[in-house]
């Protein structure tokens, strides 16, 4: 894919260059001066939250780029923040939905090239796909010189939902300049049924569907191998599920620390080796279990699927 390069030079106000130097008192004149000259003005728009996240509390923002430590905000939707970013290195804007504590998969825009004309970034879906990799490339110290945005249309034309495949895992092939487009096939999906749901909750992903529980609380879905999340009312369920249809589950609950029933926060994880054998067990707090939501490795080794002691 041909590498994409950084926007115009434009020119810089003489109110940002007084006031970069006002904070940049302590460092070398010199060295102020070329963050200023490198400098420019962008404005984060954060998006309106989409139908399935519509009972998201705010966005999580957060913005990375090679060498650079990153930058958090929070953001109500059509909120603007002004940041200054580098004419001449990329950056990742990556906005998450909070639901309570947890977070959902990010919307996102790319530096410079999903800037509009006045210099602004509107983050979208596909942008939070494409800025997803960005970032893992930028934390391996590397900047990406690999068509971006190309790729997250691909995945958005391959797949039902482009986070069955976290961008994420390709940073590797990307960075060795091995990644193949046809690697974004759509994987097989694996159907579930999970329990005691409280309400209905939000998909992680922008593609993704809601799970919405009948009356005794159970709630079916389906997806690819991997860990996926759903969120809402202070829940959080989490799926783990191998590449043979086999899932564990995990719901937690609101925080006692923030003054909820210390009931709610008990943790239920569910094994399901087999249709034939069921063991469960219910145990506090998540924290020993985080695993179930950390970031999904690629491919899954069906040897990490998590599995609850047997109660025979």
């Amino acid at each position: 894919m041909p590498t994409n390069h950084p926007a115009p030079i434009r020119p810089v106000s003489a109110f940002m260059i007084a006031a970069v130097l006002s904070v940049s008192a302590a460092a070398s004149c010199g060295s102020a001066l070329d963050n200023v000259l490198d400098g420019f003005p962008v404005t984060v728009i954060a998006p309106e939250f989409p139908a399935a996240w519509s009972g998201a509390d705010a966005w999580e923002l957060l913005c990375s780029g090679p060498g650079s430590t990153p930058r958090r905000a929070r953001l109500l939707p059509g909120q603007r923040l002004g940041l200054v970013l580098s004419r001449t290195a990329p950056a990742a804007i990556e906005c998450r939905p909070a639901f309570g504590r947890f977070l959902g998969l990010p919307l996102g825009s790319l530096w410079p090239l999903d800037a509009r004309e006045d210099g602004s970034l509107a983050p979208d879906a596909r942008g939070g796909y494409a800025a997803a990799l960005a970032a893992a490339l930028f934390r391996g110290g590397l900047d990406p010189g690999f068509d971006l945005p190309r790729f997250a249309r691909e995945a958005e034309r391959r797949m039902a939902d482009p986070w069955d495949r976290d961008p994420a895992g390709f940073a590797p092939e990307v960075a060795a300049g091995r990644f193949r487009a046809d690697w974004l096939g759509q994987p097989e999906r694996f159907a579930f049924t999970v329990g005691g749901l409280p309400c209905a909750l939000a998909p992680d992903s922008p593609w993704g569907t809601a799970l919405v529980p009948d009356p005794d609380g159970s709630a079916t879905g389906s997806m690819a191998a991997g860990v996926r999340r759903w969120m809402g009312g202070g829940y959080c369920l989490a799926v783990s599920m191998d590449g043979e249809g086999s899932f564990a589950w995990a719901l937690a609950g609101p925080d006692p620390a923030d003054g909820a029933d210390p009931a709610a926060g008990t943790l239920t994880v569910k094994a399901l080796p087999s249709p034939s054998r069921l063991s469960s067990d219910t145990r506090p707090p998540w924290a020993r279990v985080m695993c179930l939501t950390m970031a999904r490795p690629s491919p899954v080794p069906p040897s990490s699927l998590p599995r609850a002691r047997s109660s025979r």
